[in-house]
């Protein structure tokens, strides 16, 4: 009798794990659309996240940001500069994303993002690899508000080894874009 309450018992916890997940899933909040920065007296538009104005597509597996930034003009940049186009997309599943390698003093170094969720937050860790153990380099933390304004707190070592830590707010466009379909976004062929 015990062993078949104890399947009886395995088997709802089976059964009822896929709801578990799919409520978190739905748990999770959609940060699809165009999000504009609210400016306040506490921060700064040079150090915004995604600029000023910034296009999120959220999918199943993934947040796609798109936005512009100012950047260098040509070899050298001779002081001029010119709005650069920038996109990440942070992958839900763990996995690195938004790698960049560069070479600094002959050292290769990899730059890369992993995203968890945290409740409804969705935290981004970028992290510096070399040859020695990778070390996070900044942290950022995604979430609405109960009034659906889009909180982005962004975290940054100190030489000391503690955190300083910047909030900026960003408010929902309320005129609709266009969504583009999730294959072409994450660069795999529609069929």
């Amino acid at each position: 009798m015990r062993t078949r309450l104890a399947v009886v018992m395995l088997c709802a916890g089976v059964l009822l794990s896929p709801g578990v997940a799919a409520k978190e899933r739905q748990a999770r909040p959609d940060f699809s659309g165009t999000w504009i920065w609210i400016a306040d007296k506490d921060s700064s538009p040079d150090a915004l996240p995604f600029g000023e104005r910034f296009t999120a597509s959220q999918y199943s597996t993934a947040l796609v940001l798109d936005w512009q930034v100012q950047g260098r003009q040509g070899r050298g940049g001779a002081g001029r500069t010119a709005d650069r186009l920038a996109h990440s997309a942070f992958l839900f599943d763990g996995t690195d994303c938004n790698v960049t390698e560069v070479y600094v003093t002959g050292s290769r170094v990899v730059i890369a993002d992993t995203v968890s969720w945290d409740a409804a937050r969705l935290v981004v860790h970028s992290h510096r690899r070399t040859s020695t153990p990778p070390k996070t380099t900044r942290k950022r933390v995604l979430w609405l508000d109960a009034e659906g304004t889009l909180r982005v707190e962004t975290s940054l070592p100190t030489d000391t080894g503690d955190w300083t830590t910047v909030l900026h707010r960003y408010r929902r466009n309320r005129i609709s874009e266009p969504r583009l379909h999730e294959a072409s976004v994450l660069g795999f062929p529609q069929g």
